[in-house]
């Protein structure tokens, strides 16, 4: 159990140190014009469809994506 913490600890010390108050204003300058262009779009696209129909969607290529990975597992006789 120590050399499990002793491998985290020092790949965690790996990491640059994280100044919240520098970091959080350069990604808000940067995600501020994004945010305020995607407001715009709430006249031309409907939410409430898409919030139910996108998960649909998702759902869908990922069980698609998962079936072929347990189909490439299978293996299958060919003559």
């Amino acid at each position: 159990m120590s050399l499990w913490t002793t491998v985290v600890v020092w790949f965690a010390g790996l990491i640059p140190p994280f100044d919240e108050a520098v970091q959080n204003a350069g990604l808000m300058s940067m995600l501020a014009p994004v945010v305020v262009a995607a407001g715009g779009l709430g006249a031309w696209i409907p939410w409430p469809v898409l919030a139910v129909c996108a998960p649909i969607v998702i759902g869908a290529y990922v069980t698609s994506l998962i079936l072929r990975a347990i189909k490439s597992l299978i293996p299958t006789i060919s003559g």
